[in-house]
């Protein structure tokens, strides 16, 4: 899976501190992903992988901290209570 956030998650070549770019994006888990990426100095044209991988929290969630076998479910939204709206089921009195 492309994304461009990935394409901004890049580092230089190891082989000639080239630019590179990532190639293919591998879900390993919900915290870590293989990323292959390809120099663009045509000259060098090295290949290879790394991982990124969720090290530590900043700032803690409001839906609590992560959890090792997989993202959390996010609690369905409240139900809007607006008194001006009625809701769809509602049938109109015909007016008198």
């Amino acid at each position: 899976m492309k994304s461009d956030i990935f394409q901004r998650a890049s580092f230089p070549c190891p082989v000639c501190t080239g630019n590179a770019k990532i190639r293919e994006s591998e879900a390993l888990s919900h915290t870590t992903r293989r990323l292959k990426y390809l120099c663009l100095d045509v000259e060098c044209g090295h290949t290879w992988v790394a991982h990124l991988t969720y090290v530590s929290t900043l700032s803690p969630s409001a839906l609590g901290p992560v959890h090792p076998m997989g993202p959390r479910k996010r609690p369905p939204p409240e139900p809007l209570t607006n008194p001006l709206i009625r809701p769809l089921t509602e049938t109109r009195k015909p007016a008198a």
